[in-house]
C-alpha cells in the first residue's frame, strides 16, 4: 500500500523518518479517511463499489464502533471524516453519527445522492458538514 500526497508522489510506508515526510509533503496522520458507513442504497448504479446487497445493513458499524473510529481518528488528528457507502443517509442513525463527529470536533463531509430529511438536515445544522 503506498499513499499519494497532494504533489503526486509516492510513499513507501516502511520509511518513518519525520524529515522524509516533511520534505515531501507529507504528514504523519491521514489528512482525510473515507468512511463506507453503510453498504446501503436504493440506486444500483454501475460504476458505484456498493451494489445493492440484501445483508448489507448487518454488516454496518454499530453507533459504538463509529463512536470509537471517530475517537481514533480525532487521536490521530485527521483533518477530514467523509462519511461515504453506499448512501450513509440510509443509516437510521445519522443524527447520531453526526453527534459523535461533533463529540469528538471532527471536521466532515459527505458523498449523497439523495436529499436528507428534515431531522438530518438540522443534525448537518448542528455540525455542519
Amino acid at each position: 500500500m503506498a499513499t499519494f500526497s497532494r504533489h503526486g508522489c509516492r510513499f513507501d510506508p516502511t520509511t518513518r523518518e519525520d524529515d522524509h515526510f516533511s520534505e515531501h509533503g507529507f504528514s504523519q496522520s491521514p489528512r482525510m479517511i473515507q468512511w463506507f458507513a453503510t453498504l446501503r442504497c436504493e440506486m444500483d448504479c454501475q460504476h458505484c463499489l456498493c451494489l445493492p446487497r440484501p445483508a448489507a445493513q448487518s454488516m454496518e458499524m454499530t453507533l459504538a464502533e463509529a463512536d470509537a473510529l471517530f475517537a481514533q481518528a480525532a487521536q490521530m488528528g485527521v483533518a477530514e471524516l467523509l462519511l461515504s457507502g453506499g448512501e450513509p443517509l440510509l443509516r437510521d442513525d445519522f443524527d447520531e453519527i453526526v453527534a459523535a463527529l461533533a463529540h469528538h470536533d471532527l471536521c466532515w463531509s459527505i458523498n449523497t445522492a439523495i436529499m436528507p430529511s428534515t431531522d438530518q438536515k438540522r443534525a448537518m445544522r448542528r455540525h455542519p458538514p
